[in-house]
């Protein structure tokens, strides 16, 4: 069975990010980046954790 990729991670986190905040939401070499309506900015990476 395969599991979760990272790359569909990053998806649904970003699809999350939209959801719940109003803002812009960008993606670049795995992070992603959000600018709220304030200017406000945050950046998430996501990397799988070594097992």
């Amino acid at each position: 069975m395969k599991g979760v990729t990272v790359e569909d991670m990053r998806e649904e986190i970003e699809d999350m990010l939209s959801a719940c905040f109003e803002g812009e939401i960008s993606r670049e070499n795995g992070q992603i980046y959000m600018i709220l309506p304030d200017g406000q900015k945050f950046n998430v990476s996501v990397d799988e954790a070594a097992a």
